[in-house]
């Protein structure tokens, strides 16, 4: 097909066509690029929780040490026991 032999109409349907086939090639590429970025995130925000359980244990079993029962107690088993479930759910999605 001839540019030159192309109506004004056949033109404007031609560039509306690449224009949708273009964006539909940026969409996809800007739904790729912000799965990748969660993903991303996604790994940061487990290593800040691990992080957070890590200081929450130190500070449970300090006032432990300092004399604290009951309550306290309690919670650090709480925490135990939900970081060995998270510790083991994670091994087995590997």
């Amino acid at each position: 097909m001839n540019i030159a032999d192309m109506t004004i109409g056949e033109i404007g349907i031609n560039l509306v066509e690449l224009s949708v086939i273009a964006g539909c090639v940026l969409g996809l590429f800007r739904l790729w690029y912000r799965f990748n970025s969660m993903e991303r995130q996604g790994g940061y925000r487990q290593e800040d929780t691990a992080m957070i359980f890590k200081c929450l244990r130190a500070c449970l079993l300090g006032q432990i040490q300092n004399g604290a029962n009951g309550e306290v107690r309690d919670a650090l088993r709480e925490l135990n026991d939900y970081m060995s479930e998270a510790t083991a759910g994670l091994r087995t999605k590997k």
